[in-house]
């Protein structure tokens, strides 16, 4: 577990996750929060992809963090931009979204 006041990133990588590792993954992302540590996860937006945010997303408003969605518009670099023309894709916008958990502050008086 991490200690108080740290930060845990997990991007890309939940759903990339069987079903009970991912639970039991998220459950100690959702611990660590609960113990003082700020959580951010990052995941693609496409739904199929994540069918499990909502839960997620829920169980994270209730500890006081926040959902939100992305669309960051990028340069692409000439290879990028080249392959995105051969295969008929456009990555000219990177889409993710994400759930943020701020560490809890305390009061350093109520420690005694």
């Amino acid at each position: 577990m991490p200690r108080p006041g740290t930060g845990v990133v997990a991007a890309y990588v939940l759903n990339e996750l069987p079903d009970a590792v991912r639970t039991l993954m998220i459950d100690r992302l959702l611990d660590a929060a609960r113990a003082g540590s700020s959580v951010l996860v990052l995941e693609p937006i496409a739904t199929r992809l994540v069918p499990w945010w909502p839960t997620c997303t829920a169980r994270s408003l209730e500890l006081g963090g926040r959902a939100d969605e992305w669309r960051v518009p990028i340069d692409r670099p000439d290879l990028v931009r080249r392959f995105d023309t051969a295969v008929g894709l456009d990555h000219r916008t990177l889409t993710f979204r994400s759930l943020f958990i701020p560490a809890r502050r305390t009061d350093p008086a109520a420690r005694g």
